[in-house]
């Protein structure tokens, strides 16, 4: 490399010592051309712009002061036939390693040569010699890019939202299925507590639950059998002899299960004994 690396780098006074301007002015440029009269021209038209200009004449220059610092810089204009370095491969080491816009110029104005040049990452191609109206929208490849670059921030950092809602969702439900099983845990077991509570329970106190049996004592038959009589057969039934009678407990399942025992007497009634006898002598009834 001639001249050492001071020689083979020119920045303008801009890129070095002005205060930086209001975009679009103030847009760094790193140009790059191994024809130092190509490099100058354009260097001027890119000062015209009120660009802030860095001159570098070989590719491998160029990737020396990208890899040292590339925020120093906005977009690369590079010639795409340098003499140190394929053009297409710079394109492809300034795309891969920087995520930096590039613009190549070339006075090959071949659609096949265009072509590989937008293939291989370059955002414009521009063929010698190089327009003034075209620098003057250069900045507008920076545009695109900042604001290609905003969306991806957007759409990741909604990715990453979507991503921590379904996580907090999911840890959620983990809770509520875990709430729900233990509840669940704790009801059978509470279930279990009290059927082997029942099932432990002494003869004594299930027989204190069942509902007390009904015992006709003789009066208490005399009263029904007063009764029956009172409503004549045809209206004896249990619903009838309950009200007859009137006596609290007394239920018509009661009287039903007693009424058959009744006409059994009845006809095994003779005049050697009476009804009150022959009662006396039958089993009692439910």
């Amino acid at each position: 490399m001639t001249g050492g690396a001071g020689e083979a780098r020119e920045s303008s006074m801009s890129a070095t010592s002005a205060v930086r301007l209001q975009f679009p002015e103030g847009l760094r440029v790193l140009a790059v051309d191994d024809d130092q009269t190509c490099l100058h021209v354009v260097g001027r038209m890119l000062e015209r712009c009120m660009y802030q200009v860095t001159k570098c004449r070989n590719g491998k220059e160029a990737l020396l002061l990208l890899r040292e610092d590339s925020s120093r810089f906005d977009i690369v204009l590079s010639d795409l036939h340098l003499a140190d370095i394929n053009g297409l491969k710079l394109l492809e080491i300034i795309a891969f390693e920087m995520d930096m816009p590039v613009v190549v110029m070339s006075s090959d104005d071949k659609r096949e040569t265009i072509m590989k040049g937008v293939i291989h990452g370059a955002c414009d191609y521009m063929v010698k010699p190089v327009r003034m109206d075209a620098v003057e929208l250069l900045w507008q490849h920076v545009s695109r890019k900042r604001r290609n670059d905003q969306l991806k921030e957007m759409e990741q950092a909604m990715e990453d939202k979507l991503v921590v809602e379904e996580e907090e969702k999911s840890r959620s439900m983990k809770k509520k299925m875990k709430k729900r099983k233990d509840k669940k845990e704790d009801q059978d077991d509470e279930g279990g507590e009290s059927s082997d509570h029942m099932n432990t329970a002494s003869p004594a106190s299930a027989s204190a639950i069942k509902k007390p049996r009904m015992v006709w004592t003789l009066a208490l038959h005399q009263q029904f059998e007063a009764a029956v009589n009172q409503l004549g057969y045809s209206r004896a039934v249990p619903k009838n002899i309950v009200q007859k009678m009137n006596l609290p407990g007394l239920t018509r399942e009661n009287v039903a299960s007693h009424l058959p025992g009744l006409t059994r007497q009845k006809s095994a009634t003779s005049s050697f004994f009476p009804v009150s006898f022959l009662y006396i002598m039958m089993p009692s009834s439910v």
